[in-house]
């Protein structure tokens, strides 16, 4: 039999608080609205919108430029890479170093043909490896990134964890033997 890592996931100590903190950061101040069905925090300003989700510590950042889709004058993708990195640490935030795996995407307009082919934004997805693994889906961050380098928004779709224990693992024909006998009882 083979074992298996199990993970648990760190729910935030105080989300309230949290999500006011990083609003700041991001240089949005206002009211602290609360909307029970989504189970988050929003937060709006000139500035932009901040949305925590206080049950898993995930949150996302749109500036006020968000919804802008003139675009060029767009990073290219190694200047993108760049800018997040600074940008994160200059808040305090530095990715997580788990996030190793990076996959640079793009929104155009226009066409080639015509003359008039553009890059609205270029968004860096940092995904996480875990022992070796790259892990893809909804855990990850996101950094878009617009005209002249400027952000314009932030995704942290990732939950916090802390390794739980090794597991010893039951493989298929294991488990339909145990089922067929109630589990050995």
């Amino acid at each position: 039999m083979k074992n298996a890592k199990v993970y648990k996931f760190i729910k935030p100590q105080d989300p309230l608080k949290e999500a006011v903190e990083i609003a700041e950061k991001l240089g949005i101040k206002g009211k602290v609205k609360k909307f029970e069905n989504m189970n988050t925090y929003s937060i709006e300003s000139d500035a932009g919108i901040f949305e925590y989700w206080y049950d898993t510590g995930k949150w996302q950042y749109m500036s006020a430029d968000a919804g802008d889709i003139t675009g060029g004058n767009v990073p290219n993708e190694e200047e993108c890479l760049k800018i997040a990195k600074e940008f994160m640490n200059s808040m305090g935030m530095d990715i997580p170093e788990r996030f190793q795996k990076i996959v640079f995407t793009e929104a155009s307009s226009g066409d080639e043909f015509q003359g008039d082919y553009r890059i609205i934004h270029r968004t860096v997805n940092f995904y996480p490896v875990i022992d070796g693994k790259e892990v893809y889906g909804v855990s990850r961050i996101t950094i878009r990134i617009g005209p002249f380098g400027k952000i314009l928004g932030i995704e942290k779709f990732y939950k916090d964890y802390i390794e739980d224990g090794i597991y010893e693992t039951i493989d298929a024909d294991t488990v339909l033997k145990l089922l067929e006998t109630d589990w050995g009882q």
